[in-house]
């Protein structure tokens, strides 16, 4: 996942020439699944 976050990072700042869209991605990469595995297992 950190992977393919690195790459999306460096194709967004490329083209942009913020890392703000790159920070974006990486909320969703990374909050989005732990939110889920804590709902998870928090309600079983």
């Amino acid at each position: 996942m950190l992977f393919v976050s690195t790459i999306i990072n460096r194709k967004l700042y490329l083209k942009t020439g913020s890392s703000i869209p790159g920070a974006l991605v990486n909320v969703t990469l990374f909050t989005i699944p732990a939110i889920q595995v804590y709902m998870y297992y928090s309600f079983l």
